[in-house]
């Protein structure tokens, strides 16, 4: 008995070692492939074939931006090298996020490496609604924000003007406030001709091609509760707009704050 049981014993134990040295065969053969494949993608990555300049990206720029300008600030920004290797992993993901750094990217909607050796980005981008005067030494200068106040860079487009402050102090909620108001009154442009607008972000003032001053007061979703919405305060405007060629009241002021209807102030 005791020697059948040896013999169990030997038998079972030589088909562990043999089950261990067939695992660590394939084990070693699986590395051996991956760093092969490794070193390959590496060795042909580095050839002109699978490599693409940064400047050769292909994707539609901001507007008023040229295309190698707007490449060359997301390489700069991002630190990216000038040539990059298609195989390289995860590659698309950096480029992503190289792009969503940029501050006109609103946000990144594909990566794509294509052959032969192609890259294509599809951005969507924020839309610059007001010019902002900053103000500093020799005048200060002018930038250009979104609705949300995110800087744009310089105006690139004719955009109602807002200044930001006087001398070296900057009022930061008020350009907020002010680019949030022509944000929402931006589709109405064409009928309201706003060029410019004024005050703090409590009493933000709009002027236009019509006599006097709009008093439009907080931004849209900032209202007091005694003071008319965004959408009422939008109604008048509208209504004040086209009965403005008929008017001459140079001087006046009108003021849509009033939840019950609006105020004039004669000049």
């Amino acid at each position: 008995m005791d020697g059948i049981r040896s013999a169990v014993v030997r038998w079972t134990g030589r088909w562990i070692v043999a089950g261990l040295v067939l695992a660590l065969g394939v084990a070693l053969i699986l590395v051996t492939v991956a760093v092969v494949g490794k070193m390959t993608r590496a060795g042909i990555g580095g050839s002109g074939r699978y490599t693409i300049a940064f400047a050769d990206i292909d994707c539609m720029p901001p507007p008023g931006k040229q295309r190698a300008d707007f490449l060359a600030e997301v390489q700069y920004q991002s630190s990216l090298p000038s040539r990059l290797g298609l195989l390289e992993e995860g590659l698309a993901a950096r480029l992503g996020a190289a792009f969503a750094h940029h501050p006109w990217v609103e946000r990144v909607e594909r990566v794509e490496i294509a052959p032969p050796g192609q890259v294509h980005v599809r951005l969507v981008y924020r839309a610059p609604v007001l010019r902002v005067r900053v103000p500093g030494l020799g005048g200060g200068y002018e930038v250009q924000v979104d609705a949300a106040g995110t800087r744009l860079g310089l105006p690139t487009q004719d955009l109602p003007l807002f200044d930001a402050g006087d001398g070296e102090k900057r009022d930061d909620r008020a350009v907020r406030a002010a680019a949030r108001t022509v944000g929402f009154l931006q589709p109405y442009q064409d009928r309201l001709h706003i060029t410019s607008v004024e005050g703090t972000a409590e009493r933000l003032v709009l002027l236009g091609k019509w006599p006097g001053r709009v008093v439009w007061g907080r931004a849209p979703g900032a209202e007091r509760p005694a003071e008319a919405g965004a959408r009422q305060k939008l109604q008048r405007l509208l209504s004040y707009r086209a009965r403005a060629p008929d008017t001459r009241l140079i001087g006046a002021v009108y003021d849509l704050r009033s939840p019950e209807r609006p105020a004039r102030t004669p000049p």
